[in-house]
C-alpha cells in the first residue's frame, strides 16, 4: 500500500489553500539552512499565521510557466527511455505523505522506465544564466542547493520512486555595449538523482522536517532568527 496520496484541485486558489499547510520542495532547502530566498520563520509564519512570503510575479516567472510544457515536451522526446506523465492541464495535483500529511510535493512530471518499470520523478527548471558565479555553478555539474532540495523532497514524499531527473532550460546571455544583457543561446542538460545515492541525505531532510514541525509548527513556537551575514 502507497504511502502517499494524490489530489487534484481544480483551482490555483484551492491548491493553495492546503499546499500553503504543508512543507513542500520550494520550502525544504530552508528547513536545512540551504535556501536563498526562504527561512524558518517565513514557513512558520505561511504554516502557522497564514501569512506567505509575498512573491511579485515578474516576467522571469511568467516565463518559467509558460515554457515548462514545451520544456518537458522536449524531454519526453529526447529521452526515449522513460514514459512521462503530465501534471494535468486542468487543474494542481498535490502529493501528500499519509502518515505526515504536511510533507508534500508537486512534481513537473511522473516517469515509468520503459525496461524496468520504475517510477521517477521529473523536475523542470527554466533558468536564466547571467552571473559568472551562476554559470560556473551549472557547468561543473552542481546542483544550486534549492533545486538539489527539492528533488529530494519528491524522494521524502513519494518512498516508491527509484529517483529525480532535474532537466534545466540553461539560458546564456551577453552584455551589450550599453550595459543591457542580451540572449545568446540556450542548451538543455539533465541531472540524474538516484535514491541509493541520497539515502542518508533524504532522511536527514525528513528527519529535520518532522522536527521543525513537531518542535514549532504544532507547538505554535516561532524558530530561532538566523541572522545571515
Amino acid at each position: 500500500m502507497k504511502n502517499y496520496q494524490k489530489t487534484t484541485y481544480k483551482t490555483k486558489a484551492e491548491w493553495l489553500k492546503v499546499k500553503e499547510k504543508t512543507i513542500g520542495g520550494s520550502e525544504a532547502a530552508a528547513i536545512v539552512g540551504r535556501s536563498k530566498w526562504l527561512t524558518t520563520n517565513d514557513i512558520y509564519n505561511k504554516m502557522v499565521l497564514g501569512k506567505s512570503k509575498t512573491l511579485v510575479e515578474n516576467v522571469k516567472m511568467a516565463d518559467g510557466v509558460e515554457a515548462e510544457p514545451h520544456i518537458r515536451a522536449l524531454f519526453a522526446i529526447d529521452h526515449k527511455e522513460f514514459k512521462v506523465k503530465n501534471p494535468p492541464k486542468k487543474g494542481y495535483w498535490l502529493f501528500q505523505r499519509k502518515d505526515k500529511p504536511y510533507l508534500s510535493c508537486t512534481p513537473d512530471g511522473l516517469m515509468e522506465k520503459v525496461v524496468s518499470g520504475s517510477l521517477w520523478g521529473l523536475e523542470i527548471k527554466n533558468i536564466d544564466l547571467i552571473k559568472r558565479e551562476d554559470k560556473s555553478l551549472w557547468e561543473c555539474d552542481m546542483l544550486p542547493d534549492q533545486y538539489l532540495y527539492q528533488c529530494l523532497q519528491y524522494m521524502v514524499v513519494l518512498p516508491d520512486l527509484y529517483g529525480v531527473v532535474l532537466n534545466a532550460h540553461l539560458k546564456y546571455y551577453n552584455r551589450t555595449e550599453d550595459g543591457r544583457y542580451e540572449f545568446d543561446f540556450a542548451q538543455d542538460r539533465s541531472f540524474t538523482l538516484y535514491r541509493e545515492d541520497f539515502r542518508s541525505a533524504v532522511a536527514y531532510l525528513e528527519k529535520k522536517e518532522t522536527e521543525f514541525y513537531e518542535n514549532h509548527i504544532k507547538l505554535k513556537k516561532r524558530p530561532a532568527l538566523v541572522l545571515k551575514i
